[in-house]
């Protein structure tokens, strides 16, 4: 899950939306995560990767939540993998077992068994909010970006956005060293939150975690060859 038009987060926004529900065995497995690492899973998505390894995505609601799961060295925690792993496989047993038990499902397939491979199962994690954030600063038309630019300040060069990052460019550095000290910076933060405020479906954003940028043209174009790929990577 990286964009918006992923798959797996147009997914678990319906989720979270309340068009969906994650059902069992990936439900009971959510449950057992949120119980045992004390987060909150909105979903768990079963796919394929490369060479037809079976995957689980692990979608948790915060960016603090998936950090919980990677190592020191920004690897993920191959222990909380396999503990998530081997508890999927038992989960997958115990339902099995049930559905053996009851005389109503004796002669239907099993799903949790022909559904769910388990064989060599990888086990990622990612955050919903981060993607939802970024998705609600891009769902804010063209025509409005330009008309806030207008109206804010002639020493304007351009509002960019970048995934949930904003930067206000000014056209000269001395402008940047100018408005940094007169209080434009508060104004613009301002006149952008409310301007982004209504895209911001589940309310991720605050006046606390919301923040803005300042540049040039001028160092865009003198140390970033005047190429966004250069400047945003």
């Amino acid at each position: 899950m990286i964009t918006s038009s992923d798959i797996d987060y147009l997914e678990t926004k319906l989720i979270k939306q309340g068009g969906k529900v994650l059902e069992s065995p990936l439900r009971d497995l959510a449950e057992w995560i949120n119980k045992e690492f004390n987060v909150n899973v909105i979903n768990i998505h079963y796919d394929y990767i490369q060479n037809e390894r079976p995957r689980l995505g692990i979608i948790l609601e915060f960016k603090t939540y998936e950090r919980i799961f990677y190592s020191d060295n920004y690897n993920y925690d191959h222990k909380k993998q396999l503990a998530i792993s081997e508890k999927f496989s038992e989960i997958l047993t115990l339902n099995d077992n049930k559905s053996k038990a009851n005389f109503l499902f004796k002669w239907l397939k099993k799903e949790s068994s022909m559904k769910y491979d388990t064989k060599d199962i990888f086990v990622s994690f990612n955050s919903f909010e981060p993607i939802a954030r970024e998705e609600a600063n891009n769902r804010i038309p063209e025509e409005k970006i330009q008309k806030l630019k207008n109206k804010l300040n002639e020493d304007l060069w351009l509002i960019s956005r970048c995934f949930s990052s904003t930067t206000f460019f000014f056209y000269t550095d001395d402008q940047v060293k100018e408005h940094s000290k007169d209080g434009s910076l508060d104004i613009f933060k301002e006149a952008y939150f409310n301007l982004l405020k209504p895209y911001d479906e589940f309310d991720y954003i605050n006046k606390e975690n919301f923040c803005i940028y300042i540049d040039s043209k001028e160092n865009f174009d003198k140390n970033f060859k005047s190429n966004w790929y250069y400047y945003y990577k």
